[in-house]
């Protein structure tokens, strides 16, 4: 048996919904970080369906995962592993494995009844439609039922661990250590007949591949070495990211944090991770609909804590008076947008970026609103941060636009320090704090209205959603003084443009062809860029929009040093239609609205055709 040392490695595991497949795949993505020091990137996709038929197309579940000792860029097309779990998890999985991949199936689930639910008509493991990859055929339900039978007596529990079976057998091949792993199941289910069971498939799937020699190599991924030494590294989501980014903004600041929310797939995840920390100065609320999630956040912006909400379009869509409110009351707070497939319930389980042009111009009247988006899961920390910072020192809502992607897929991050943070002018909301709410205060400032928490003497004023007058603070129905406010409120959008950082461009600030995106749709251009653009004769460079509105100031004079300008995204031309019709300049939109990732070789071939 030889050990092969390789750079990379990407995995998709894939079955039914209820095989656990999420659970193993955050595991050994846990456990290459911790024990093998490598990057990773993780990418999962989940039915659309709460409970699809077993078996069935619609009911399969998967994780991908990218093991490597050299920076990961994002998601990648093809993979070099599949293991799949039954006949429909063969063919939605198939498509992505390399010529000469390896495939692991579960011959035990390739009975009639499961290849009619994946109406796939001929048996795959018995005729010659696989004979393009390496392929390996385990009866893992069977040697998972005879390993834990002695624990487990019922057949349907026993199978219930066959996803650790196949982990011990992932681990082995590529020589990851089950330490972790043993670790969790022991907290999990502590010494219970599970935690018995779990740990002795996990174990036995291990020692299957190191003692049949079913594999002919074992792979070695070596240590990526990305940091320093003494860095302090962790697996983390879009998700949490937004979740831990507004627990340390509220503790950094001395300002109470409060979420309410409403559940809705994708955006639950950051009430999940917030509910963990529930204390006296955090306040997490699950209410009864999105209309009362963002009343409920913007009341507690008036008695003045760091306050924001989490949804995904559908709710969005009945935020939109509520932010509203917000506008005309001049209150702070943040929205924070997780996009699906839509309209309506669409595909709830699928991405897109089809909420651009509802979260700038979606309230009614003029409604101004700040809105960023961040560009990697570990990047959704410090907009959070950012998006505090400019909601309390404009008074303005902040839309921060995620996506499924961003949401559910992880990096390595290296956790910053705390002096490292305090360094960023965004993580300093106690400055305007200070300015905005000390009553003892009494310097003029660039901002028209103050936050003012309800009870301080001198400072009393009118707030709501009729319309004030401009200077004494009272409701006024006067139309050239609803002139003056409306004009008021736009100066502060606009003037947002102040605290925005000059753009960073990847590449040459002048050249042919300038690449802008935004959100995930980065990470996948990115990569793109990286291997495929970087050694072409024409100079390409590429921007990763994070403020959407009001747009960088520099943007305009960025694109007019270049002869073409394209833009991608996922949705049929949204930011292309933006900035066509703020900078009148010819842009070039490259789109799609599939729900899933763009792949490399579109968005390769795709710019390939204006060069």
């Amino acid at each position: 048996m030889n050990t092969i040392n390789i750079d990379k490695v990407i995995i998709r595991f894939i079955g039914d919904s209820g095989d656990g497949i999420q659970l193993i795949g955050n595991q050994i993505s846990n456990t290459s970080v911790v024990f093998s020091g490598n990057d990773i990137y993780t990418f999962v996709e989940f039915p659309p369906e709460i409970k699809a038929p077993a078996g069935s197309i619609t009911g399969v579940s998967s994780f991908q995962l990218t093991i490597s000792s050299k920076k990961i860029y994002g998601v990648e097309d093809k993979i070099d592993v599949l293991v799949a779990m039954n006949p429909a998890a063969l063919k939605v999985g198939l498509p992505y494995l390399k010529k000469n991949g390896i495939l692991i199936i579960d011959t035990d689930t390739f009975n009639n009844k499961n290849l009619n639910r994946a109406k796939i008509k001929s048996n795959p493991i018995l005729d010659d439609s696989l004979l393009d990859y390496r392929i390996v055929k385990v009866p893992i339900s069977i040697l998972t039922y005879e390993g834990v039978k002695d624990i487990l007596s019922s057949v349907g529990k026993a199978k219930r661990c066959k996803n650790f079976f196949v982990l011990g057998l992932i681990y082995w091949l590529y020589d990851r250590n089950l330490s972790d792993t043993l670790s969790w199941l022991k907290i999990k289910f502590k010494d219970s007949t599970l935690y018995l069971a779990n740990k002795k498939s996990l174990i036995a799937g291990y020692n299957y591949g190191d003692n049949l020699e079913i594999f002919k190599d074992q792979y070695h991924i070596s240590p990526a070495n990305l940091f320093k030494p003494d860095a302090k590294l962790r697996k983390i989501s879009g998700n949490t990211a937004f979740a831990l980014g507004a627990m340390f903004t509220s503790i950094l600041n001395n300002l109470q944090l409060f979420s309410a929310n409403y559940p809705i797939t994708p955006a639950t995840d950051i009430l999940h991770e917030l509910a963990k920390y529930n204390s006296e100065d955090i306040k997490i609320v699950q209410m009864e609909d999105e209309i009362a999630a963002v009343t409920a956040t913007i009341g507690a912006s008036y008695g003045g804590a760091l306050s924001f909400t989490c949804t995904s379009g559908p709710g969005l869509d009945l935020m939109q008076e509520g932010i509203g409110l917000a506008v005309m009351a001049e209150l702070p707070i943040v929205v924070i947008n997780v996009q699906r497939s839509g309209p309506s319930t669409g595909i709830p389980t699928r991405s897109e970026q089809t909420d651009l042009m509802s979260s700038i111009f979606g309230g009614h009247g003029e409604c101004g609103r700040i809105v960023l988006s961040p560009n990697s899961p570990s990047d959704c920390f410090y907009t959070i941060m950012e998006g505090f910072y400019l909601a309390v020192k404009y008074l303005v809502p902040v839309i921060i636009l995620s996506d499924s992607n961003l949401a559910n897929s992880s990096e390595l991050w290296e956790i910053p320090s705390e002096d490292d943070l305090k360094k960023l002018k965004y993580s300093n909301i106690s400055c305007l704090n200070n300015r905005l709410i000390d009553i003892n205060n009494t310097e003029n400032d660039d901002l028209h209205r103050k936050w003012v928490i309800p009870g301080r003497k001198g400072f009393e004023c009118c707030i709501g959603g009729l319309e004030r007058n401009e200077k004494r603070n009272e409701v006024s129905y006067d139309p050239d003084n609803h002139f003056l406010m409306v004009k008021s409120r736009d100066k502060k959008i606009k003037d947002v443009v102040n605290d925005i950082p000059n753009t960073i461009v990847i590449g040459k600030r002048k050249g042919d062809i300038l690449i802008i995106t935004w959100g995930s749709v980065f990470t996948l251009v990115n990569n793109v860029y990286i291997n495929y653009f970087s050694d072409i004769e024409q100079d390409i460079s590429l921007i990763s929009l994070r403020y959407l509105n009001p747009l960088p100031s520099d943007l305009f004079s960025i694109i007019l040093d270049f002869k073409k300008v394209i833009v991608i995204e996922e949705n049929m031309g949204q930011l292309a239609y933006i900035l066509r019709s703020v900078y009148t300049r010819k842009i070039i939109s490259i789109y799609q609205v599939t729900g899933k990732p763009f792949s490399i070789e579109k968005i390769r071939t795709e710019v390939l055709k204006h060069i």
